[in-house]
């Protein structure tokens, strides 16, 4: 059995504060992206793993976490034979390990018949990370608190988008911790919805709180939104803590000059689109 495991990228985020817990409380709104890796999951007698990438299969992976804490919830015994093929890149802001996470939840769910719930999935989803219970919806949604308030919204017209990574990665745990929340950028999350839902300019609306720590730790992050910025692309933007920057387009716009130009410069380069439903 095979599972699409969809990226997503934060169009704009506004860090309010750290709460109790310790947590960073947020308000952002999430887009799904036609940018996938693919996992393939069947069960077996020992278990099996293997991807084209170089990502350890035990406590550090997210699918081999998702595993467990459906073991640990349901008591099964079976092992799996997994195959991922990875596109989405490490280290890059686009949920690439916590939509494996939920499309394992999914594969195992389907597999051994547990019938969990959408609720039940997104319950033990938020145990694995922050991103774990968008990915398992996968739909245009304004996003609070810790990634637990999950709030659906349609677009009815869709957009294209250029994703741009450097070379190196940005820690997601050092973005918080050189955070200054006073300095950072807050922008209105709401009017950036109803924009994208009335399908209105947003060059003058988006921002993201962590661009300042990323630009500090990745200084290349702010040279991508910069020439892009040069080439008439205003809302350029830093995707999560980064270190991908990304440009929405419509989908008919021909913006084959930035992307050779990108394509010349950075390792990652990728035309795909949001996913509307």
């Amino acid at each position: 059995m095979i599972k699409k495991a969809y990226g997503k990228v934060n169009l704009s985020i506004d860090v309010i504060c750290r709460n109790e817990q310790g947590y960073h409380d947020l308000d952002m709104i999430e887009l799904p992206i036609d940018l996938y890796d693919e996992i393939e999951m069947e069960v077996a007698d020992q278990p099996f793993y293997c991807c084209n990438a170089d990502l350890p299969f035990d406590e550090k992976n997210l699918i081999w976490k998702a595993i467990e804490l459906l073991r640990a919830e349901y008591g099964f015994k079976e092992q799996f034979a997994i195959r991922v093929t990875k596109r989405i890149p490490m280290n890059a802001g686009l949920a690439g390990g916590s939509s494996n996470a939920a499309a394992t939840i999914r594969l195992v769910n389907e597999l051994l018949k547990l019938q969990m719930s959408e609720e039940k999935m997104i319950t033990l989803g938020k145990k694995l990370g922050a991103d774990v219970p968008f990915c398992l919806i996968n739909k245009p949604a304004r996003v609070r608190g810790i990634g637990e308030i999950i709030e659906p919204f349609i677009l009815e017209k869709g957009y294209g988008i250029l994703l741009i990574k450097p070379q190196q990665g940005v820690s997601t745990r050092e973005a918080y911790e050189t955070l200054q929340i006073d300095k950072a950028e807050h922008p209105d999350i709401v009017r950036i919805r109803e924009a994208l839902i009335r399908h209105e300019p947003l060059d003058e609306l988006l921002g993201n709180s962590l661009q300042q720590s990323a630009f500090r730790l990745v200084p290349e992050i702010k040279k991508i939104i910069k020439q892009c910025r040069k080439l008439g692309y205003g809302n350029a933007i830093m995707s999560g803590s980064g270190s991908t920057c990304f440009v929405l387009f419509e989908l008919d716009q021909d913006i084959s000059v930035l992307e050779e130009k990108m394509q010349k410069q950075y390792p990652f380069v990728c035309k795909t689109a949001i996913l509307t439903e």
